[in-house]
């Protein structure tokens, strides 16, 4: 096994490659580090274990293609993917969009996305504007009409599941049902899952965590100001790693931002609602306050006023990137997904870009209805009417379970 690791990277281009790979791997591990305290030796072996492991694997087997049913972000299956893109092997991911009903695009390539909606849209627009939307028009109407509260159906349902959580009888409930595992044998009183060992621990760090935000953060934000609205993304999470790539590190957004303003603009930054102490450092925070023209907004204030008064709104995959757009403000995005191709959305992946983009947005960038409208139809046409994520796609579906595998 260690044998093929080491004559393996020897293969041309290969070492680069299996190096750029490494970083995400490091960032991507503290999804099941929940105290903090894997060093950076212990992440690096349990990257090449995985490696030497997987690698061997694929040669051994040799597969045509490698399907995943949801974006590779759990260390194992990223590590498949990276050597799947080296070797030569094909790829597919299904990438299933939690907000609109039965659609499901088939991506070969994270950093991509789901290029076909780029092609179809570039045939739309030369079509002309005579088309019909179909399922996603009843989508779109739905959103139209809905209060734009800008904070997802999902984010609400997590929000609820928290408070009920905090209540005494849930928590006797939870215990009591963590106990009987334990008696059954199901589960070990000490392992991770159970809680006892890092509660405690968790509660304390991020009680000086966000104490520290919060003392360096506004109250009230002036929405009379020229400002850039970044919505921290949570983390850990494949939203950010491995969609959001380099960017993971949010910090460089608000580096490349702030280096980037026109005088009398900032950029205003707030926490995501549902962030735990487990995925965020407080280095990250300290670096926002030490920038100039960033300030850090209470978590507390509401999001829409933030948004609704920006001049646009910077994201990685954010759903508030993808609601912006549809309603009609300019978007700075990061991060690699589906909504990248779209109008007014400015995919950055360098300086240059943000520059590029800001000076589009201070000329007046437009986005029409009509615009939206074809986007959406592009989404149509290339996306398969199934869905793969059944805990937040059943409660809409209008496809049996068989339509589904059919389709």
């Amino acid at each position: 096994m260690y044998f093929s690791y080491f004559s393996y990277i020897k293969l041309k281009n290969i070492k680069v490659n299996i190096l750029k790979k490494l970083k995400f791997f490091l960032k991507m591990i503290e999804r099941s580090d929940y105290q903090d305290r894997m060093s950076y030796y212990d992440r690096k072996s349990s990257y090449l274990n995985h490696l030497t492991y997987w690698n061997d694997h694929l040669k051994v087997n040799k597969p045509d293609c490698v399907i995943f049913y949801n974006f590779p972000h759990e260390m194992y299956d990223y590590v498949i993917y990276s050597l799947c893109k080296v070797m030569g092997i094909k790829v597919l991911i299904f990438d299933d969009i939690n907000f609109c009903p039965d659609t499901l695009f088939l991506i070969e390539s994270i950093e991509e996305s789901a290029i076909e909606i780029r092609d179809k849209l570039k045939e739309i627009k030369m079509q002309g504007s005579d088309f019909q939307l179909k399922k996603l028009q009843v989508y779109l109407d739905d959103f139209n009409k809905q209060d734009a509260s800008f904070s997802p159906k999902m984010i609400n349902d997590l929000k609820e599941e928290q408070i009920q959580k905090g209540r005494i009888l849930e928590q006797v409930k939870i215990v009591a049902k963590k106990i009987l595992s334990v008696i059954k044998g199901d589960r070990k009183i000490f392992r991770r899952d159970f809680g006892i060992r890092y509660r405690p621990y968790m509660i304390f760090q991020e009680r000086r965590l966000f104490s520290y935000y919060d003392k360096h953060s506004i109250n009230t934000p002036d929405l009379n100001q020229k400002y850039i609205y970044l919505a921290l993304h949570y983390q850990p999470e494949c939203s950010s790693s491995p969609m959001g790539g380099h960017y993971v590190e949010q910090h460089l957004i608000a580096d490349l931002i702030a280096k980037n303003l026109p005088k009398g603009w900032f950029l205003y930054v707030k926490e995501h609602p549902l962030q735990k102490k487990h995925g965020r450092n407080v280095e990250l925070y300290k670096r926002l306050v030490k920038m100039e023209k960033v300030l850090l907004v209470s978590r507390n204030y509401p999001s829409i006023n933030l948004i609704k008064k920006s001049i646009a709104v910077a994201t990685l995959t954010g759903t508030t990137g993808w609601e912006c757009f549809l309603t009609k403000k300019p978007v700075l995005k990061f991060g690699h997904s589906y909504y990248q191709y779209a109008p007014g959305v400015y995919k950055i992946n360098s300086s240059n870009d943000v520059k590029l983009a800001i000076k589009k947005i201070k000329n007046g960038t437009v986005i029409t209805d009509t615009d939206i409208k074809q986007f959406l139809k592009a989404m149509e046409l290339v996306s398969i009417d199934a869905w793969v994520l059944d805990f937040l796609k059943k409660p809409m579906t209008t496809l049996s379970n068989k339509e589904v595998v059919e389709n």
